[in-house]
């Protein structure tokens, strides 16, 4: 039929996606950037499983962690393995992130929470890495585990990221309007927990 064969002029444009998690507008961030198999990206992901791990009810122990991690990312160096599992341990037990990682006990506690939503156009997805309820007040939390030291470094490296963390208190409001939002990022290397402009 001569329907079949003729040219669509008029097909909807393709929708764009946003993946916070991976930068801004499906470009990845720097330390996945077309490098899955990186050490950078390997020590990122594993960090980032052990605090999931030992922060969920009940915990699991760091050894635990580290079997399971090992388990399931086929780490075959165990001394790297150990230390990215030490430094998720440092942070977690480190008097600084109590807010973060021990919260009063009437709290609600979420890892890993898989956020999908409209923006206009567009499609956002992203997972939050902790986040706690307290009344009407939240702390949206997002691990980073970059090894950078030096504080005028890290603020800047953090301003990188508010467009991410925008979209998440953006979803966060959607689900729990009325809300107080307080978001930031916690740099695991360095043990610093910087916060971000809570406006937009």
């Amino acid at each position: 039929l001569p329907e079949l064969v003729r040219p669509i002029s008029d097909a909807p444009p393709a929708e764009r996606i946003i993946a916070p998690s991976l930068g801004h507008d499906d470009q990845r961030n720097d330390a996945g950037a077309g490098t899955h198999d990186s050490e950078a990206t390997r020590r990122g992901m594993a960090i980032h499983r052990a605090l999931d791990l030992m922060t969920r009810v009940p915990p699991l122990t760091p050894e635990q962690a580290r079997q399971r991690i090992r388990q399931e990312a086929a780490i075959a160096d165990d001394k790297e393995l150990d230390q990215w599992v030490d430094e998720a341990s440092r942070t977690i037990a480190n008097s600084e992130f109590s807010a973060v990682f021990k919260p009063a006990a009437n709290c609600r506690i979420m890892n890993e929470l898989p956020l999908i939503y409209r923006d206009g156009g567009r499609s956002v997805s992203g997972i939050i890495d902790r986040l706690i309820i307290n009344g009407d007040s939240v702390l949206l939390i997002d691990y980073k585990t970059h090894q950078v030291d030096d504080l005028a470094q890290l603020n800047a490296m953090a301003a990188r990221f508010d467009d991410q963390m925008r979209f998440y208190r953006k979803g966060v409001e959607r689900i729990w309007p009325g809300t107080q939002i307080k978001s930031g990022l916690l740099f695991t290397h360095s043990a610093r927990l910087v916060w971000l402009n809570q406006n937009g």
